[in-house]
């Protein structure tokens, strides 16, 4: 009735299924992909122009290494009062240039460096920045302020100030 062998005979021969190949992937893993590119991009975009917004700011700094320099081999106080001035100005008007920090000088210059800036306990060092360095000998020893102190103080406000 059954043979077993023959049975065995009409069965037909097995079909091995297609091999699972890595491309196209499911419509998910593209939705995936393509979020993942975009997010790639916007990243990109956001970190350039963070850099060439701070590139003002780079510039400054090598600015205040030089200045920093020359004190160093002639340590003349006016004039590193005076290039260190000159270059906070500079960088209050590129990272404000809708304030008018351009004509403030003085109590009101140093005012202005106070409020931008995060680093408490700043009047030891700005005060050679006020009206302190327009009398007659000035020295930044007779006002009890090192040079160094200014100078760190402006690298940090260089960096950190609120633009």
């Amino acid at each position: 009735m059954f043979d077993p062998q023959t049975l065995k005979q009409q069965l037909a021969p097995l079909v091995e299924p297609t091999a699972i190949t890595f491309w196209p992937p499911a419509p998910g893993w593209l939705v995936l992909i393509a979020l993942g590119l975009a997010f790639l991009f916007w990243a990109f975009i956001k970190l350039r122009t963070n850099w060439q917004r701070r590139t003002y700011r780079r510039h400054a700094q090598s600015q205040l290494q030089k200045i920093w320099s020359c004190y160093e081999s002639n340590q003349n106080d006016l004039q590193l009062v005076d290039d260190i001035n000159t270059l906070l100005k500079r960088v209050a008007i590129t990272g404000y240039p809708s304030s008018h920090c351009a004509k403030l000088h003085g109590n009101d210059w140093v005012d202005f460096l106070k409020k931008h800036s995060s680093k408490p306990d700043v009047d030891t060092a700005l005060k050679l920045l006020g009206d302190s360095r327009y009398q007659k000998n000035f020295d930044t020893g007779n006002a009890g302020i090192e040079p160094k102190a200014l100078y760190e103080f402006t690298r940090y406000w260089i960096d950190c100030h609120d633009a």
